[in-house]
């Protein structure tokens, strides 16, 4: 990356706000990198590993009474805020490169060369990813096919068997993105016997409708699935009044059922 061309490349971003470098003495000698959407959806182990990288080389250039590198979060009239770093490119001659910049060079480089900055990082990233949705989804799985509450212990076990289990076969996908649902949800059903043996996936649908309240009168409770976004819609009414509402994965569902004694009607 040359430093001619960083350096001022906000200035034609006509519709990005930058406050914080408009108030900068020589702003054209500042350069803006985004990491995208502050807080946005669909942010890789990949992005977020690469991303941390870059701020830990470059965080010891953020203090100090003149700092060369600041976190920003700009305004952009379609996406909202986009987070990111401003980099001083040039010193104040206007000549010499800082050093925050030749070490943000340098970074640019090796992701040209190879897209992974730190390969540990990134796997460590990815196994924690899949060892999360595997806690959900052996979890979810139990729920729906167990007649007596579940606990901690039950979904700790049953995770701790499909990894030691199943993992050596060299079959299951623990990549970003290969999440593997079904192989999830059929060994937890084998290990713990369905009620539905013959089934491959877990009939969400089948929990839509309107539950009464046993504890609270004529309160009701109006669930809808959404495959879409993969998660339970769900609105509580009090009086024919709608109190609350929010979305829940199939283990919240069950919990709130339980707590409240609904029933479906």
């Amino acid at each position: 990356m040359r430093a001619n061309e960083f350096a001022g490349n906000w200035l034609s971003e006509r519709y990005y706000s930058n406050p914080t470098l408009q108030s900068q003495k020589n702003p054209e000698f500042w350069g803006v990198y985004y990491f995208g959407q502050a807080g946005g959806p669909g942010r890789t182990c990949l992005a977020a590993s690469n991303r941390a990288v870059i701020e830990k080389a470059l965080q010891k250039y953020t203090s100090g009474k003149y700092p060369t590198v600041i976190e920003i979060c700009d305004r952009h009239f379609c996406c909202g805020c986009m987070d990111g770093l401003a980099i001083k490119v040039f010193c104040s001659n206007g000549k010499t490169p800082t050093k925050a910049y030749a070490v943000f060079a340098k970074l640019m480089a090796e992701l040209e060369e190879y897209p992974i900055l730190d390969e540990d990082d990134w796997s460590k990233r990815e196994w924690e990813l899949f060892e999360g949705l595997l806690h959900e989804t052996v979890e979810n799985t139990l729920y729906f096919v167990a007649d007596k509450e579940v606990t901690e212990g039950q979904v700790e076990d049953l995770c701790h068997r499909f990894k030691t289990e199943m993992l050596p076969l060299g079959k299951i996908d623990t990549s970003e993105g290969s999440f593997p649902y079904q192989e999830v949800e059929s060994f937890v059903r084998t290990c713990v016997g369905s009620p539905k043996e013959d089934d491959t996936k877990l009939d969400y649908a089948s929990y839509n409708g309107t539950y009464k309240s046993k504890k609270h009168g004529d309160d009701t409770v109006c669930v809808q699935w959404y495959p879409g976004v993969g998660s339970f819609y769900v609105a509580c009414y009090v009086n024919g009044k709608m109190a609350h509402q929010g979305s829940f994965d199939l283990g919240g569902l069950n919990k709130l059922i339980k707590k409240e004694g609904f029933v479906i009607q």
